[in-house]
C-alpha cells in the first residue's frame, strides 16, 4: 500500500504531540507511516524531496521547530521511505505537476508526487484544494464541529490508467483501525450502501 501524506498532516501531528495528545486523526496515521503498516497490509510511504524540503521550512517558521530539530524530523521521514518494504528514495518532480488543474502550485506538485510514486491513497487535511471538476467525489464521514456537523468525502483522481484517492486523515484513520483495503471500489461500496440502508 503506497501512501502520499500531505505537509498539513505532518505538522498536525506534530502539534498535537506538543500539546500531549497521540490520538489525533493526524497522529494516527503517521503512527502507520512509522509503523510501515496499513492494516495488514505493508505500508510505503511516498514523498518528493520538494515536499520535505516545504515541510522543515514550515516546522521552523511556523511551527518555530529549532532548525536542527526539523533537519532531523525530516532525515526521519526520508529514512522511512528509503526503507519502506519498497526501498524507494523521495521523488524529484520537475515539469509533472503542470499537467494537474489546481490553483495552488505545491498542491500541484503533492499531487504530481502522489502519482509519479503510484501512490493509492493521498492524506491531506485539505480536501477543498484537491477537488477538481474530473474528479469522482464520495461522501464518507459526518464529523461534529464546533460548529455543527461537516460532511467529509474521499475524492478520486484519474491520471492516465491509474487511479489516486485524496482523503481526510479523519476517514484514513478510521479505515486503519477497521483493516479496510482501499480502493475506489470500496469507496463506492461502503459509503453508497450505509447511505441506502441508513447507516
Amino acid at each position: 500500500m503506497r501512501i502520499c501524506v500531505d505537509l498539513n498532516v505532518w505538522v498536525s501531528d506534530q502539534l498535537a504531540f506538543a500539546g500531549g495528545r497521540s490520538d489525533s486523526s493526524a497522529s494516527q496515521v503517521i503512527s502507520a507511516v512509522n509503523a510501515r503498516c496499513f492494516g495488514n497490509l505493508p505500508l510505503q510511504l511516498v514523498m518528493s524531496m520538494q515536499m520535505l524540503d516545504n515541510l522543515r521550512i514550515v516546522l521552523v517558521e511556523r511551527v518555530k521547530a529549532a532548525e536542527d530539530r526539523a533537519v532531523a524530523f525530516i532525515d526521519a521521514i526520508e529514512a522511512t521511505i528509503r526503507t519502506g518494504p519498497d526501498r524507494l528514495d523521495p521523488y524529484l518532480i520537475m515539469a509533472g505537476a503542470a499537467k494537474f488543474a489546481l490553483s495552488d502550485r505545491e498542491d500541484r506538485e503533492v499531487l504530481a508526487t502522489a502519482f509519479a510514486g503510484e501512490a493509492e491513497l493521498l492524506v491531506t487535511s485539505n480536501l477543498k484544494h484537491f477537488r477538481t471538476d474530473k474528479c469522482e467525489v464520495v461522501e464518507t464521514t459526518t464529523v461534529k464541529t464546533g460548529k455543527g456537523p461537516r460532511q467529509l468525502h474521499a475524492q478520486i483522481h484519474t491520471s492516465g490508467d491509474r487511479r489516486l484517492i485524496v482523503a481526510d486523515p479523519i476517514d484514513v484513520a478510521d479505515w486503519i483501525r477497521r483493516g479496510i483495503g482501499v480502493d475506489p471500489s470500496m469507496l463506492r461500496n461502503i459509503y453508497t450502501s450505509s447511505k441506502k440502508h441508513g447507516i
